[in-house]
């Protein structure tokens, strides 16, 4: 049986999104460990360590930031 090779493209607007997003990643990760020895967790595990996959991540946190230095200046200035 031939598999073709799936490219995953995940797309994420919120923090809760990014995170489960993540989580299927590693879901999905595990799923194809299976298949490449199941019912061996021991052998899986090895092979997480020698199978070879490509991720890319970009985490853009430029509004997160910017609304944590918005609560800083206001915190200082109740502050004061």
């Amino acid at each position: 049986m031939a598999i073709s090779p799936p490219c995953y493209e995940f797309t994420a607007s919120t923090a809760q999104e990014a995170k489960n997003l993540l989580q299927a990643a590693q879901n999905l990760l595990d799923a194809h460990m299976v298949m490449l020895a199941p019912g061996d967790g021991m052998v899986r595990h090895d092979l997480l360590k020698r199978t070879p996959v490509a991720l890319t991540i970009h985490l853009d946190l430029t509004q997160v930031v910017g609304t944590a230095n918005e609560v800083s200046a206001l915190s200082r200035t109740v502050d004061l």
